[in-house]
């Protein structure tokens, strides 16, 4: 269903005024045609806005409703196929609004209705032929359109001039000159553009006419007529007393960038006493080419008491920024709303110099709002300039979210200033992961020597994991003489990471650098007296040798550990003798370093010392010494042997195994009934122990074991007795082993019984 009603918005076409004459003079003694723009709504919410016409001021109070009925009739008759059951709405109270207002509602048949388009063209030629019939039997010389002139864009029929001049709305309408010419919109338009006489003085005696309205449309007119005179009528126009007038003079003179408009706008902005006007006269003056226009203009807006119209006029000069701006603009960076503060920061950034770069700074270290300091950093970073740029990023690698500090301080690292390398030192103790390791990263690519204690110090931090790597580079690019120097850093740790940079490389280990790090021995920091003694453990010679006789007397246990370690790599009596003093002291990991270091020294002579140390000392220590004997002696004296067998049956399981395994090296058939023993042990590395020792020393006659051992309940012992078996070439266990590699559960004991079984 479609409904079609016309609902009145504005009044803003033109009124055709006819003056009855002839035999219709009676009846109607005075009428006009009244062309409002109407908004049609149709269902489903189409809408189209149409010049449509209206009749009013008819004599006789039927009279209105009369016309209507038969424009309506003759509707009906044209295009009776569409609107044949078409009804006029006609109930009293939509009667009386008709009359009040002079408007009227078709509603075409809902049955029947075509699509909305084809519709309005129907209705508004019908209306249009009859209207300009009626206006035509008044003696007019109106021209009527025909139903191919008319388009649902454009319905305006006969204006007078002033109503079709600039800025031309209805360019299909035909404007009635006064001497009778009618002419269209687009010819009057060419007319006016060559400024014809005719019409130019038309324009210009509109100026002084009664009427507002035409004296505004004569106002607007002006731009587009290029006489000399049109400044001087514009500029007695803004001293018009009706304010419509004035501001349609404002709105004209934009046309006109000279100076004298802008005189003419300047003495309004003065005086005008509407504050409206002289907001349209600064807008104008702001965007016009001539900066004094530009200036007064900008003034204007910056001295307003209005927030928002203030901070508008700011942002404007972001787009078109002008140097003579400034001066206006730097004051209001102490602005008492830190909304016009921060919009002056960012208009400032398009228009910038040293003088504004420093005021950036002033409000970047001292603005009381957080918004606006960011926004002068930014301007700092965006205006170029290195100096002040550092300055922005600074600013927000201390103050910014975390995610805009790691990116400041990646810039930072770009730089190569002191001042980036003094803030980027700061940042390594920034409470986020991610900026201390941006900061660390960045101190890197600045390479400054002067950072090293800095890092050094943030190594500590196990949270920042850059920061040790970063350290270790620097170190490693500094020259040898210059490292020597740091080893009396102040800071521990920067001593400690120098000593261990010097071991990096056999160069560095040089007659220059060895004395001074032999020197570290009598260092306060334990760390760094052990980092020390570990660099001097990868040279040779005296010096090496002697600082590690030296950490014998260190106080620390994990120096004199490091230090029998050391020792473990030379050779000599006066080497065997002190590691034999090693194993006296009160700390068990010194002892099992030097055990382990005599062991590997390969004098067997040792063994006596070390199997009673074996027996008195900690569960650990025995663990080293026995470890030690099982991997280096070859083959023990015999009453070492003893001794081994006795530790056989050691409380701890770990010690019982190396003592096994030490014992395989006997190869002493005494201890096969010791090792039958252990295939019982309730500790499955003891028992594989005892299978690969009896396999060494019984081979073939502990057979029978190792096929025993085959039904083991943990499948590392089944493996260690299939190992066995292979060992001792045992080809009666085949079976045994067969059965194995089909059904045992364990997939790594099955694979490895089916080569076991291949073999024999």
């Amino acid at each position: 269903m479609f409904g079609l009603h016309t609902i009145r918005i504005a009044l803003t076409a033109a009124v055709v005024a006819t003056t009855a004459t002839g035999a219709h003079a009676d009846q109607i003694k005075k009428d006009f045609i009244l062309y409002s723009y109407d908004r049609i709504i149709g269902s489903g919410g189409a809408v189209r806005e149409v010049l449509v016409p209206r009749i009013v001021s008819l004599t006789g109070e039927d009279v209105e409703f009369a016309w209507g009925l038969a424009l309506f009739e003759s509707l009906k008759a044209d295009k009776g196929q569409n609107y044949g059951q078409a009804k006029l709405v006609d109930t009293p109270e939509e009667r009386a609004a008709y009359e009040k207002t002079g408007v009227f509602a078709i509603v075409p048949d809902p049955d029947k209705a075509g699509k909305l388009d084809l519709m309005l063209a129907e209705v508004i030629y019908t209306l249009t032929e009859l209207g300009a019939k009626g206006v035509k039997m008044f003696g007019s010389q109106g021209k009527p359109l025909t139903r191919d002139n008319v388009v649902v864009a454009a319905y305006a029929l006969v204006l007078p001039l002033w109503q079709a001049l600039p800025p031309y709305r209805f360019l299909e309408a035909v404007v009635r000159m006064s001497d009778g010419e009618h002419i269209g919109v687009p010819a009057l338009k060419a007319r006016i553009a060559r400024s014809d006489a005719k019409i130019t003085v038309v324009v210009t005696s509109l100026l002084k006419a009664p009427e507002v309205a035409k004296r505004i449309a004569a106002v607007r007119a002006l731009r587009e007529v290029k006489l000399a005179t049109a400044l001087d009528d514009l500029t007695m126009a803004l001293r018009a007393k009706e304010r419509d007038v004035r501001l349609a003079a404002v709105e004209t003179l934009a046309f006109f960038p000279s100076a004298r408009a802008s005189q003419a706008l300047t003495e309004s902005l003065e005086k005008d006493e509407d504050d409206g006007v002289r907001f349209e006269v600064a807008t104008v003056m702001a965007a016009m080419p001539d900066t004094s226009a530009k200036v007064t203009g900008l003034k204007y807006f910056l001295s307003s008491t209005q927030v928002e119209r203030k901070a508008k006029a700011i942002e404007s000069l972001k787009a078109n920024p002008f140097p003579e701006a400034r001066p206006h603009l730097l004051p209001l960076l102490k602005d008492s709303e830190p909304k016009i503060r921060k919009a002056t920061v960012e208009a400032l950034i398009a228009s910038v110099d040293d003088s504004v770069r420093d005021a950036l700074n002033g409000v970047m270290t001292s603005d009381t709002e957080a918004e606006v300091r960011e926004a002068a950093a930014e301007g700092l970073i965006r205006a170029g300039g290195k100096s002040h740029a550092i300055l922005g990023w600074i600013h927000r690698l201390q103050k910014a979210d975390a995610e805009r500090a790691r990116a400041a301080a990646e810039r930072l690292g770009t730089l190569g200033d002191d001042r980036a390398r003094e803030a980027l030192e700061a940042a390594l103790s920034h409470a986020d992961v991610g900026v201390k390791k941006a900061a660390a990263r960045a101190i890197g690519l600045l390479s400054r020597a002067s950072s090293i204690p800095a890092l050094a110090k943030a190594a500590k931090d196990s949270e920042n994991t850059e920061a040790p790597k970063v350290l270790e580079r620097l170190l490693a690019k500094q020259p040898t003489k210059d490292l020597l120097v740091l080893l009396k850093d102040p800071d521990a740790g920067v001593r400690r990471m120098v000593a261990h940079t010097l071991g990096t490389s056999e160069g560095r280990l040089s007659a220059e650098s060895l004395p001074a790090l032999a020197a570290l021995q009598q260092d306060a920091d334990a760390e760094v007296r052990h980092q020390a003694l570990e660099t001097l453990s990868k040279a040779s010679g005296k010096e090496s040798q002697d600082a590690m006789f030296a950490a014998a007397r260190d106080k620390d246990a994990k120096v004199r550990k490091l230090a029998a370690e050391g020792l473990g790599k030379k050779r000599g009596d006066d080497v065997k003798a002190q590691l034999l003093q090693f194993m006296e002291d009160e700390d068990d990991t010194v002892r099992a370093a030097a055990a382990g270091a005599l062991v590997a020294a390969g004098d067997e002579g040792v063994v006596a010392p070390l199997s009673k140390l074996a027996k008195i000392g900690n569960v650990s220590l025995r663990r080293q010494i026995l470890r030690a004997i099982a991997r280096h002696i070859k083959s023990p004296e015999k009453e070492f042997v003893q001794v081994l067998i006795d530790l056989v049956y050691d409380e701890d399981a770990e010690c019982r195994e190396h003592a096994i395994r030490a014992l395989a090296t006997a190869k002493d058939a005494r201890v096969n009934p010791t090792l039958v023993t252990l295939l019982k042990d309730q500790a499955a590395g003891v028992r594989s122990a005892a299978l690969a020792s009896l396999a060494k020393i019984a081979k073939g006659e502990a057979l029978v074991h190792f096929v025993e051992a085959l039904t083991d309940e943990v499948a590392t012992v089944r493996l260690a007795a299939l190992d066995a078996i292979a060992g001792v070439h045992g080809k009666s266990a085949k079976a045994a082993v067969e059965r194995l590699a089909s059904s045992d559960k364990d997939k790594a004991v099955r694979a490895r019984a089916k080569q076991v079984a291949r073999r024999l």
